[in-house]
């Protein structure tokens, strides 16, 4: 079940990326659309930093959590 749950974090973090990017690339850009790529990227990294965590990784390279 933790497989499960650790794809669907990660799957969640880099989905945000690429939705982040492919807003970054529209040609008609408003205030609204660097607001939703702030919000996108920061949840990304939200996400898989907490993917992380649930892996175990961080907890075998402490060094990283910074």
């Amino acid at each position: 079940m933790s497989e499960i749950v650790q794809f669907i974090t990660f799957f969640g973090g880099f989905m945000s990326l690429a939705v982040a990017s492919a807003h970054l690339f529209e040609r008609e850009r408003s205030d609204a659309h660097y607001l939703i790529v702030g919000f996108l990227c920061s949840l990304s990294i939200w996400q898989i930093y907490h993917g992380l965590i649930i892996s175990g990784f961080l907890f075998d390279h402490p060094h990283l959590a910074l």
